[in-house]
């Protein structure tokens, strides 16, 4: 007859099955992250053994998720020649893992709270259509988010006198109609 132990990260384990028929040791284990060690111990009248085994668990990681949340809709107009970026960026641990384009061109002035999944950056518009692309990449997969800001600068008033076409201008009558047009 055998005595039998096993431990597991050198704690006894009782929850095993031991076949003294074909002399196998069986168990379930819920491996921890990193390095698990098993050791398995039986001994008789003629003495012991013992044997050890690792097994190391790496947990899986998630693939990233990117969802801009500021704008909070896509295309958006504005006015204004400057726009905050606020986005959730998950399942990424450092900022080099995500990229910013503005219209194609790369961006690398953010700031990530990995803490809070937060991403945020302020960006110069351009005139027009701004396409801002937020990507990420783990070990996992890739994901990305993108939105459409329309910028339309409020240009400032232009004024053209059209009659007179010319200044000063002398008139025989004592009344005159003067023309002028204004745009924006």
């Amino acid at each position: 007859s055998s005595d039998v132990q096993v431990t597991f990260n050198g704690q006894p384990i009782t929850n095993f099955v031991f076949s003294a028929l074909n002399g196998q040791v069986l168990f379930q284990a819920s491996l921890k992250s990193g390095q698990n060690i098993f050791q398995i111990s039986a001994s008789n009248e003629s003495g012991s053994a013992s044997a050890s085994t690792v097994i190391n668990y790496s947990m899986p990681v998630e693939p990233p998720f990117v969802k801009i949340t500021n704008p909070d809709e896509s295309p958006v107009n504005t006015t204004s020649p400057n726009s905050t970026i606020t986005a959730q960026v998950i399942n990424v641990e450092e900022s080099k893992d995500i990229q910013i384009t503005h219209n194609g061109s790369k961006l690398s002035n953010f700031s990530f709270d990995a803490s809070r999944d937060e991403l945020d950056f302020s960006v110069l518009l351009q005139p027009g259509n701004n396409t801002i692309i937020i990507s990420a990449s783990n070990s996992s997969g890739n994901a990305s988010d993108q939105t459409v800001i329309i910028y339309s600068p409020i240009l400032k008033p232009d004024v053209t006198i059209l009659d007179p076409s010319s200044s000063p201008k002398s008139s025989p009558r004592p009344s005159y109609q003067v023309s002028a047009q204004i745009l924006n």
